[in-house]
């Protein structure tokens, strides 16, 4: 009632004190009002400075809240450098958000421009979000021809899991082609094998048979690769059956104590058994329940008799040193031993030519192995990962969990940790296994591969 008396002026100056009051209100109840993104920017300047990346975080999620085109560019330049994981998770997951189409012009071009490769590709994973968007796919296939080796293997997994072939195989043709003339080995591989994913099974051999199959599939030709067009392949150095599709490889192998075990020979998986079970391109063959577990005593009898062939490390050597003999000259490859300590097979670790003389001291120095220790395979990773950045295939071996100072390693710890060291590098991870180890070590193998586009394979 005292409102209605005051006069239409009073009653007007009481109403904006009342508004100020909330807005004042709302500020201490909901934080500070936003903030311009250029004073939010220079903010973010000071905290890579100081290294600070929990602000920078912060900062990222503040700028999205922002919105519009400079806000995207902010966080680009300073979100995605790849200075730190979480900060770049942070980023990808705002980014995803995007929809302005001026924005998502600044992001697809810094996908193909920005100097820092990293950038490069946590923008490409951001495009693999938007399927519909012609900016987002022209920046996938102009990533598929990068100069940087990471970044065109990123574009090429995210086209191979596009799914959409009318689209997505004529820029891995004019890829391949590419990657044929700079002669890069793995990314040929993988190109060929997204093509043939893409279009039902394929397997040609180059980009010209490729883009002539293409071009009669779209006259209507026929569903099938033409005779005429397909080449045979040659045979491939494998180890333990996974073929090696790389020119820069290295093998991480165990050598713990445990590696001096004798395994009885499995009997065969049943028929229901052998059918693996795959997600993308991992592959876990279920083994079964195995029978009932002997007493220790009878167990190390048993292995005794056995034969020096059913040694697991005796096993890994001659497997490593078949693969070694095999490899062509323009494959460049290492090995890594580890347990509680880390060895290289050249000192300095670096990646050498498969020339006869490399081959045979790295064969010799696998033949000198000897099985002792814990499984550090976090340590083993650092190691290879940082010190053989240029890798981009790993065989990784190993017949137990991880292991430190008589401690399990947990091993969603040492996931993450791989993913953060591999992250920019881009190395598929192909594992190896006992399955005598047991299913802990089987499901720990089976997700590392799955994390890094590679297969898993169970020894029995």
């Amino acid at each position: 009632m005292l409102t209605k008396r005051r006069s239409p002026r009073g009653g007007g100056r009481v109403a904006f004190l009342l508004g100020v009051a909330w807005f004042l209100g709302t500020l201490s109840a909901f934080g500070q009002a936003p903030r311009a993104v250029g004073d939010i920017e220079k903010d973010m300047r000071q905290a890579v400075a100081a290294q600070n990346w929990v602000q920078l975080g912060s900062l990222v999620e503040e700028a999205a809240s922002a919105g519009g085109p400079d806000a995207c560019r902010a966080i680009v330049t300073w979100g995605c450098r790849g200075d730190d994981r979480a900060v770049e998770l942070k980023a990808f997951r705002v980014l995803n958000e995007v929809r302005q189409p001026e924005a998502l012009a600044i992001l697809w071009n810094e996908a193909v421009r920005s100097p820092n490769f990293k950038t490069r590709i946590i923008l490409l994973g951001v495009a693999s979000h938007h399927p519909a968007d012609p900016g987002a796919l022209a920046a996938l296939a102009h990533g598929a021809k990068d100069a940087s080796r990471p970044v065109a293997l990123t574009a090429v997994r995210w086209l191979r899991d596009s799914k959409d072939a009318a689209r997505a195989v004529p820029a891995l043709i004019d890829a391949l082609a590419v990657n044929e003339r700079a002669q890069r080995g793995r990314l040929i591989h993988d190109i060929k094998k997204a093509l043939a994913t893409l279009t039902g099974g394929a397997e040609l051999d180059t980009a010209a048979d490729w883009k002539n199959y293409w071009d009669a599939q779209k006259a209507g030709v026929g569903r099938k690769t033409s005779s005429r067009l397909t080449k045979a392949l040659p045979p491939k150095s494998t180890f333990f059956g996974v073929p090696v599709e790389s020119d820069r490889i290295l093998f991480i192998i165990d050598t713990s104590e445990s590696m001096e075990k004798k395994d009885p020979p499995l009997p065969e998986a049943k028929d229901k058994e052998k059918s693996p079970e795959v997600t993308g391109r991992t592959v876990v063959r279920k083994t079964g329940r195995e029978a009932r577990k002997k007493p220790k005593e009878e167990e190390e009898k048993d292995a005794a008799d056995l034969p020096m062939d059913r040694q697991r490390l005796f096993r890994v050597q001659q497997e490593l040193i078949r693969s070694i003999q095999n490899l062509p000259e323009n494959v460049r490859f290492a090995v890594e031993a580890f347990d509680n300590e880390i060895a290289f097979s050249d000192d300095p670790p670096k990646l050498l030519p498969a020339t006869k003389q490399n081959k045979e001291r790295a064969i010799q120095w696998v033949k000198n192995m000897r099985a002792k220790g814990e499984t550090w395979t976090d340590t083993a990773f650092e190691r290879g990962l940082t010190q053989l950045s240029d890798v981009d295939t790993i065989y990784l071996l190993s017949d137990g969990q991880p292991y430190r100072n008589g401690a399990k390693i947990p091993q969603d710890q040492v996931l993450e940790d791989i993913k953060t060291l591999n992250r920019f590098i881009k190395a598929r991870v192909h594992a190896i296994g006992f399955v005598q180890a047991g299913l802990n070590l089987q499901q720990f193998l089976y997700q590392l591969a799955r994390d890094h586009d590679g297969t898993y394979t169970p020894l029995r």
